[in-house]
């Protein structure tokens, strides 16, 4: 998935529910191949009725799609 901004729009495949993106924020560390550390990031979303989900960053591109915004 492409780097998310503030405020950039997307669309639950699931549902086709519309959801703004909010932040990135560090989730707890995990244990990766040799025991070492690794860091990971969840996704903040909200919509239009102020419902927050949080999202690993790892999942967002099986979850989500931009929204294509049609100008005329």
């Amino acid at each position: 998935m492409l780097t998310l901004k503030k405020n950039d729009r997307l669309i639950d495949i699931e549902n086709n529910s519309d959801w703004t993106f909010d932040c990135k924020t560090r989730a707890p560390d995990t244990k990766g191949p040799d025991n070492k550390l690794v860091v990971t990031w969840t996704c903040v979303l909200t919509n239009k009725t102020g419902e927050r989900r949080f999202i690993p960053e790892s999942k967002m591109a099986g979850l989500f799609k931009p929204r294509e915004i049609v100008q005329r």
